[in-house]
């Protein structure tokens, strides 16, 4: 499916952020998503935290998409739809624990 600019409704062309040192074959540069509470690292503090049951912390890594338009140069950067469901259960079920 071909996407338009929303300026000029030119022709998208997909691509990806990176610092240009990748890993994995992924993009260095991601965007992060934490939810829950970390772990305190006083032992008191952690022994309160499971007895009051506290969400665990968690960190979801997603690389970031983008695109540039052939004909003006506008650039859109977002998740890949699978990422961003499952950054959203992620988020979503913290909530809800």
């Amino acid at each position: 499916m071909q996407v338009l600019c929303r300026e000029c409704q030119g022709r998208m062309i997909p691509g990806r952020l990176t610092t240009g040192v990748e890993r994995l074959g992924a993009p260095a540069l991601s965007f992060l998503v934490s939810t829950g509470v970390p772990t305190s690292f006083n032992p008191i503090q952690a022994v309160l935290q499971g007895v009051r049951e506290e969400p665990g912390y968690r960190e979801e890594v997603s690389p970031i998409c983008g695109r540039v338009c052939a004909d003006c140069g506008r650039v859109e950067f977002f998740l890949d739809p699978e990422d961003l469901a499952r950054i959203t259960r992620l988020v979503g079920s913290a909530e809800t624990g």
